[in-house]
């Protein structure tokens, strides 16, 4: 209690640049409940008009664009209420580190904000796009899927944003790489593999929280976050970049303490959603001290990881939650 009142003290401030990697990034923000048609009207006299992209299974993509933000259906969001199309998702431009970009993040989620009736509800996503050029060789992406198979409880309850739960699709469209039914049997793989296609075909689903599934495709080459709960409070947002890209950095640094991450591996249990709901103070520390070497990156990990939030800290976007 008292390592969450010292944190609550300390405020989240939304920062003109953040200490991450110099690494390109993109984020899709899912929304429900509010006009399709209305938020397309505020995005385009943002940013100016941008044809609709939709991507739907088996439907050809009308066009791509990935200098302009635009607004794309999402049928897990979705309802039409009296002909008129509510939800949708937001996609990004892609993105850098620089405070006219992270201005546009903020102009959205305020754009979204104040939207009538707009809710983030339970089936609301954040996506978190980086390039997968962020990392550089086969051993590198091995490390990255172990650190996340060890620490899964970890980043997904920090995922959770200002939530301390799960959404309710999230183990459908996200789930833990702990809950394969043979992940034992799949860690002991990764030492013997030799080419990404074959790491790929370990994990092979874009529904797993960490999707690698497109890192051999010409059509969005990322490794995509997608475990984090729906947010539309900017700071959130913006730590949940801070998080992503110094975590995937963390693959290939020279310090990867890869005798310690296989001796916890050798040990595993697998790690379901029920996990990732309790507060693991070790744990968290672990992975906290892993990853960042600023002292602002720790702290609003840790305020995110214990939900240690002030007033200040919350947008209007805490109180949009409603439960399926």
């Amino acid at each position: 209690m008292e390592k969450i009142k010292e944190l609550k003290n300390i405020d989240f401030v939304y920062e003109k640049t953040i200490n991450i990697p110099d690494n390109r990034f993109g984020i899709e923000l899912e929304f429900s409940n509010t006009s399709h048609e209305a938020v397309k009207k505020e995005l385009n006299m943002l940013f100016g008009y941008c044809d609709i992209v939709e991507y739907w299974p088996g439907k050809k993509r009308i066009i791509e664009e990935y200098d302009k933000w635009k607004i794309v259906k999402e049928g897990t969001v979705q309802k039409t209420v009296n002909d008129i199309l509510l939800g949708g998702e937001i996609n990004s431009p892609i993105l850098t580190n620089t405070e006219k970009n992270w201005n546009d993040i903020k102009l959205v989620c305020d754009m979204l904000n104040h939207q009538e009736n707009i809710k983030i509800n339970d089936h609301c996503a954040l996506h978190i796009h980086t390039e997968k050029t962020i990392l550089k060789t086969l051993k590198e992406y091995i490390n990255l899927v172990k650190l996340w198979i060890l620490y899964e409880d970890i980043i997904y309850r920090f995922g959770y944003g200002e939530k301390e739960s799960p959404r309710y699709s999230l183990g459908l469209f996200a789930r833990p790489y702990g809950q394969e039914p043979d992940i034992k049997e799949k860690i002991k793989t990764l030492n013997e593999i030799e080419t990404i296609q074959e790491l790929i075909s370990v994990f092979p689903s874009r529904r797993f929280g960490l999707n690698i599934s497109n890192l051999t495709k010409d059509y969005k080459p990322t490794i995509e976050k997608r475990n984090s709960n729906g947010s539309l409070n900017s700071k959130i947002i913006q730590n949940e970049i801070r998080f992503t890209l110094n975590f995937i950095n963390y693959a290939k640094e020279k310090n990867f303490d890869e005798e310690f991450i296989n001796y916890k591996l050798e040990r595993y249990e697998p790690i379901f959603l029920n996990e990732s709901i309790k507060i693991k103070p070790k744990k968290a520390n672990e992975l906290k001290n892993m990853i960042y070497n600023d002292e602002i990156g720790k702290l609003y990990f840790l305020k995110q990881y214990y939900k240690a939030y002030s007033d200040n800290d919350i947008e209007k976007s805490i109180h949009l939650w409603y439960h399926h």
